[in-house]
């Protein structure tokens, strides 16, 4: 993938291009990737941007063992100091973006700028040090360039995509971890179903955790040490629920948006060194952190989107030694967005609930090794949560109409719908009453 990419990087620049974007799935390599083109570059001097320092050092310890050098070439850019003689500077945007720090650069001090995690760009800090700086090549990288703002990411990149690979491609490639995937049933209490909408106290039961463990204990990991990640819907259901799990055996430690970046990287140290079982967050570790040892993620909250979905997903799939698979178990209740699971692990954006129906109904395995597996009443809940939803809804079709749009930069054809995976011209031709007034307006 990677000699694919960077021929593909090349070809792009020896048209003119200055500005380009990766899109590639979680642990597929594009921190590898980007120093390698930097290599191929050889830039004067270059500029890696990120959004958080805990993922800084790694990347600068990942270019030195690509690019070599001494150290002196080297520099992270953060609230401290910097050496400002060094070849590659990595900096996070807090930093860069501060007005006395970036008036301090040359407009063209960098001839190779990079922006990880670049969906992150319509951010003001991002424009600002985009305006800014001059460089001869810009390159973005993501695994999710689709943003609910109205922000075109796209046309930042003058609409140049230059190498993609999303999930389902990088599976079937092998890449990445095969996973084994389980869709259990949520805790029931009295007929009840217990959900992220839930008091907390019932959330946190003795029951709802008892039932959490049998599950886990029965799915389990691969490897001969727990490493486990969490994700919950309330900052303190998990504090509660580490609480809990603590008390039951299982050393867990939560993480939520109020703690330090000391902190976080002190839980990953432990789950990593084997010293505790599980860390319980509510979405901070959605992107951005790299945990290859994590064998078994739990998922114990709605699916808000098939984009974070996918995200959670992803830190369990970066290769490892001490695992042959990751064990997915995703604790499932009587929610109206169910159906996005099988759109999540198929990648069907078609929005054809007859598509949908049929994926669900034959998803038991992907390409690479990975497996797929419902409870019974979990999957009679996605059904029915198919049955319901409208996908072919005015704001469903706007939302795909403008999506392509902003990657293609013109008012897309049909044909154009069905050449990007986008949504099936059917849908938009049994609602052609709505999308004919809708793409008038437009």
């Amino acid at each position: 993938m990677q000699k694919e990419a960077l021929t593909c990087l090349a070809d792009l620049r020896s048209t003119g291009a200055r500005r380009g974007l990766i899109i590639s799935a979680t642990g597929t390599g594009k921190t590898f990737l980007s120093a390698f083109d930097v290599k191929a570059y050889n830039p004067e001097r270059m500029l890696f941007i990120v959004h958080r320092e805990q993922i800084l050092q790694k990347a600068m310890t990942d270019f030195k063992k690509i690019l070599g050098g001494k150290n002196d070439d080297y520099t992270l850019l953060t609230s401290k100091t910097y050496n400002r003689a060094s070849k590659y500077v990595f900096a996070t945007i807090q930093s860069l973006a501060k007005e006395e720090r970036l008036n301090s650069f040359n407009k063209k001090a960098f001839n190779y700028i990079l922006i990880d995690e670049s969906h992150k760009v319509g951010g003001h800090s991002y424009q600002r040090v985009v305006d800014y700086f001059t460089p001869d090549f810009l390159l973005g990288m993501t695994a999710t360039p689709e943003r609910t703002d109205a922000f075109n990411i796209f046309e930042l990149f003058d609409y140049n995509v230059a190498y993609e690979i999303r999930l389902q491609g990088a599976m079937e490639a092998e890449m990445l971890c095969p996973f084994q995937y389980f869709g259990v049933t949520d805790y029931e209490r009295n007929g009840e179903t217990i959900d992220d909408h839930t008091n907390l106290d019932k959330l946190v039961s003795k029951e709802r955790v008892s039932h959490l463990i049998e599950k886990v204990e029965y799915y389990g990991y691969s490897g001969k040490t727990l490493r486990g990640l969490i994700f919950c819907s309330r900052k303190e259901e998990a504090n509660e629920l580490a609480v809990e799990l603590c008390h039951r055996g299982y050393e867990t430690v939560a993480l939520t948006g109020s703690n330090s970046i000391a902190e976080r990287e002190a839980a990953v140290d432990q789950l990593e060194q084997g010293t505790i079982k599980y860390i319980v967050t509510v979405d901070i570790f959605n992107e951005g952190i790299d945990i290859p040892s994590v064998n078994q993620v739990v998922m114990l909250r709605q699916t808000q989107s098939s984009i974070i979905f996918v995200q959670q997903l992803g830190r369990g799939l970066r290769k490892s030694n001490d695992k042959e698979y990751v064990t997915i178990i995703d604790f499932i209740g009587n929610y109206k967005n169910n159906y996005l699971i099988p759109i999540a692990l198929t990648g069907d954006t078609s929005k054809n609930k007859d598509n949908i129906r049929h994926k669900m109904s034959q998803l038991n395995y992907m390409s690479g090794l990975s497996t797929i597996n419902f409870e019974e009443i979990a999957k009679q809940r996605i059904f029915s949560s198919i049955n319901q939803v409208k996908l072919n809804s005015m704001v469903a079709l706007k939302e795909a109409y403008f999506g392509l749009k902003q990657r293609l930069g013109y008012q897309p054809k049909l044909t154009d719908f069905i050449m990007n995976d986008s949504i099936d011209p059917e849908v938009i031709i049994k609602a052609k009453k709505n999308v004919s007034c809708f793409f008038k307006c437009d």
